[in-house]
């Protein structure tokens, strides 16, 4: 019950964070310890041949996949559209479309894509990571999903030292060659059309991708010489970068007015508790912000939260971890087909989170409405006109 209360209030103090930098599903170093590990025992297939075949365009496939997070809080449907089964068909059906390109190579950047829905499943689906979470934690999708997947991230960088230098490696390496497959099929999704999204803005949404999840050990410049100052800021929707704005500049005013009161020796013990409240959240948010104005938002975030994330009740990581290493390896065995009638979104045609929420939503409502009310009265009490003494009169 601790650990609840406690995950409660830490949650709540980088919510805003969590909107802005999420990365949803399964984390880069999870995906790949789950992709090494479905291919240890061999398997009689095409598409684990051509995988094995060529390791690093498989993983660049799959973790590309997961570049929609970025649409997330704004468009669902941008999101869930990579992660269902008509995608892996549209974009093996790609693979011969690309101009220049070798088909078979660009197969194994199509199979990676595929098996990226595979994994998820164990995340997303019914008894899968997030739900649980959910109902654990009595903390919507929105606010544990991060939190519980990075937890499982911990898990496997614990007993995998170097999996994430590795990673960065492959990555590095492949990404590009994988891109204009996932680009094509993307532009010709009906939800992307109608968007407005063109070639040109999802490659820079890539290279921020990419950029925010490469380490600077690899020896890789993970700035992009050619990107603009403003970072990864460009790929954040203007709803989400907007409000996240004003939040900062609101915790700034009231830090900067809680300083001058103390420095004109007029604070009371109120005083020096909201500075030592608020200024801590003004530090993170403003760290988060800088973070993604230099392409390492999503470094920053995860320096944040993988403490926090220790708290968030998950069960047993493997389960998880071997549900996701089980479908990658029926994928490969039955190819595409294995997918059918699944949904690696867990809020498409499957809505599993949306579900799990619906059980704890009316909870939180109260929880955070209570928690809002409380944060308004103690502004309001910090900054309140004290009543005027008759003895102050007579003493002027």
């Amino acid at each position: 019950m601790k650990n609840k209360f406690l995950l409660l209030v830490l949650s709540s103090i980088i919510l805003i964070s969590v909107m802005s930098f999420q990365v949803s599903a399964f984390f880069p170093t999870s995906h790949k310890y789950i992709t090494t590990q479905s291919m240890i025992q061999p398997i009689e297939s095409d598409f684990y041949r051509v995988c094995a075949k060529y390791p690093n365009l498989c993983w660049s496939g799959n973790i590309l996949t997961d570049v929609t997070v970025v649409f997330y809080y704004t468009s669902g449907i941008l999101y869930s559209t990579d992660h269902q089964p008509p995608f892996c068909s549209a974009v093996l059906n790609n693979v011969a479309k690309i101009p220049g390109g070798d088909p078979e190579r660009l197969m194994a950047c199509a199979i990676g894509i595929c098996s990226h829905q595979s994994q998820d499943l164990g995340s997303h689906s019914d008894g899968g990571l997030v739900s649980y979470a959910i109902e654990h934690s009595f903390l919507v999708n929105n606010i544990i999903h991060t939190f519980a997947e990075q937890k499982v991230s911990n898990y496997v960088e614990k007993n995998n030292p170097g999996i994430k230098q590795e990673l960065d490696a492959s990555l590095v390496s492949a990404y590009k060659e994988c891109q204009p497959l996932l680009v094509m099929t993307l532009l010709g999704e009906s939800a992307y059309q109608s968007a407005g999204l063109d070639e040109a803005k999802l490659n820079a949404i890539f290279d921020d991708f990419i950029s925010e999840i490469v380490s600077s050990k690899t020896g890789y410049d993970p700035s992009f010489k050619n990107k603009s100052f403003l970072g990864t800021l460009n790929s954040i929707p203007f709803s989400i970068l907007g409000g996240y704005i004003v939040i900062l500049l609101g915790l700034f005013l009231i830090i900067f007015l809680l300083i001058i009161k103390i420095f004109r020796r007029k604070a009371k013990v109120r005083h020096y508790i909201g500075l030592i409240i608020f200024l801590p959240i003004f530090i993170v948010l403003l760290m988060l912000f800088i973070g993604a104005m230099q392409g390492n938002a999503f470094k920053t975030f995860v320096f944040f939260i993988k403490p926090v994330s220790e708290l968030v009740p998950i069960g047993n990581p493997e389960t998880y971890l071997n549900k996701a290493i089980l479908n990658t390896k029926q994928l490969f065995l039955e190819g595409e087909t294995a997918l059918i009638g699944t949904d690696a979104s867990g809020r498409g045609t499957n809505p599993v989170l949306d579900v799990a929420d619906s059980q704890v939503m009316y909870a939180d409502y109260i929880i955070f409405g209570v928690l809002g009310l409380a944060l308004i009265l103690f502004i309001w009490f910090l900054f309140k006109k004290e009543k005027i003494k008759s003895s102050d009169i007579l003493n002027l």
